[in-house]
């Protein structure tokens, strides 16, 4: 057999070869030392023959860190790809349901890598891959193999979980309430943050969700719940045939109840699924979104994936006599009522010489909210935000009575900076627009100024409808 092989031609030696594990074509490159087998062993058009198989990839350039590398031999590009796996508990040279589209093996190897690097609490509630489709709602020969790799991959967060096994599901609570991969937010007594559900608990879920609202069922009968926030504050829907990302909208009727798209249509069965992914990776690789608490006055115990932007084109920054000013928005897709969450965020920058005082206290704010299409935008006035007068400082933010008189943060003392808030707001009639205005410093604090007031602008930030929600 080994004298056929060596007097083969290549294109037969590659068909034998590529039956193979690629170890083992690598054991028979170095026990051939020369000849065919060795130059067959190290053939681009071999290690082609992997990478489709294994990963369905025919472009060497792609890398699973999302990066492009510069032409190099393929059997280096497999290796990469072959490293990811393992990383990700897979090994599809060897088992044939571990092979799975390169996409969704990219983007969990990088999803992955990055949380395990900025939130390793949340990195250590995902869960090993799901093998089957016993809990698919819809025949599994129609599922998108994109869809089938989400689970196959990566099956849910532990976080998820079904009491005994009777589709009563334990309430989400506590610190791990905000360790969703999918991040979240928050404003007043509206918190979200979306839990990636275990297949096994996703149909049950579905199946509750579908004896309430029938009518749903009926207009999207390929959909299955996928993420969760705590008390069911936010649903995210998946179409299982063509991979849309829908969330759940009520606005308290029943029949008014409905799906809303949160990624754009269009391209092959799973597509949208997977651009809506990489999408939020690449915003948390970017530092767009970062990893901090998602109710400010909880500090460390509400840490989480954090969906205002903290930097790009939603989010805007200023700085008036050394008072940095920075705000971002999000769409509640839940709550299209209530409209955009908020947060704006407070901090001292340079030295007590440059900025003329040591502390400074907040006052009143002035909010300039303007709507496309409007010529006159909205003012808004008041005292303190959201009931809060916070005192800057050098190390963050001071919290006593006089900054905090009702009590919302759970300790008195020094806070890190900055300091954060967080509210909503809402437009009449259009979708878009942008919130800004300044608010008033006391230098010093309120009862002892140690100077005149001044004004710090917000710069404007949008309120907007980008073409992917979370």
């Amino acid at each position: 057999m080994a004298a056929f092989l060596m007097n083969s031609e290549d294109d037969l030696s590659i068909a034998l070869l590529s039956f193979l594990l690629p170890q083992d074509a690598l054991r028979a490159r170095a026990a051939s030392r020369r000849g065919m087998l060795f130059e067959v062993g190290s053939s681009d058009r071999l290690w082609k023959c992997f990478l489709e198989r294994d990963f369905g990839l025919s472009d060497a350039a792609r890398r699973p860190t999302g990066e492009a590398k510069e032409p190099e031999p393929l059997r280096q590009a497999y290796g990469d790809w072959h490293v990811a796996a393992r990383e990700l508990d897979l090994d599809p040279a060897q088992n044939v349901e571990h092979r799975h589209p390169w996409r969704t093996v990219a983007l969990w190897y990088r999803l992955k890598r990055w949380a395990r690097q900025n939130a390793p609490n949340i990195a250590a509630t995902l869960q090993p891959p799901a093998w089957g489709t016993a809990y698919l709602l819809v025949p599994a020969e129609k599922v998108a193999p994109l869809v089938k790799g989400f689970w196959g991959i990566v099956n849910g967060q532990s976080t998820v979980q079904d009491a005994e096994g009777g589709g009563h599901f334990l309430p989400i609570e506590g610190t791990v309430s905000y360790l969703g991969i999918f991040g979240g937010y928050s404003a007043y007594d509206h918190e979200v943050s979306m839990h990636f559900v275990p297949l096994e608990n996703a149909s049950s879920i579905t199946s509750i969700f579908w004896v309430q609202y029938p009518e749903i069922r009926n207009n999207y009968p390929h959909c299955m719940v996928f993420a969760i926030a705590p008390a069911f504050a936010k649903v995210l829907f998946l179409d299982l045939v063509d991979g849309m990302v829908y969330c759940f909208q009520s606005s308290g009727r029943q029949e008014m109840a409905t799906l809303k798209a949160c990624a754009p249509a269009g391209g092959e069965p799973g597509m949208p699924l997977i651009r809506w992914a990489e999408e939020l990776v690449h915003r948390l690789e970017s530092g767009i979104y970062e990893v901090s608490p998602l109710r400010p006055e909880m500090g460390p115990r509400s840490l989480g994936i954090n969906l205002f932007p903290q930097r790009g084109p939603l989010y805007k920054e200023a700085t008036t006599r050394g008072v940095h000013v920075s705000g971002s928005a999000v769409f509640m897709l839940e709550r299209p009522r209530q409209g955009w969450t908020y947060s704006i965020r407070f901090k001292l920058v340079g030295t007590e010489e440059e900025r003329g005082f040591k502390t400074c206290q907040l006052k009143k704010r002035h909010w300039i909210i303007a709507e496309e299409g409007n010529v006159a935008p909205e003012h808004v006035e008041g005292d303190g935000v959201i009931g809060l007068f916070p005192i800057l400082n050098d190390e963050g933010w001071l919290a006593n009575r006089a900054s905090d008189p009702h009590l919302q943060y759970e300790a008195h003392g020094q806070w890190p900076a900055p300091f954060i808030y967080q509210s909503s707001a809402r437009f009449r009639s259009s979708a878009c627009g942008t919130f800004g205005g300044y608010v008033e410093f006391i230098p010093g604090t309120i009862q002892k100024p140690t100077g005149p007031p001044f004004n710090v602008r917000v710069e404007p930030f949008p309120f907007s409808m980008p073409d992917f929600l979370y």
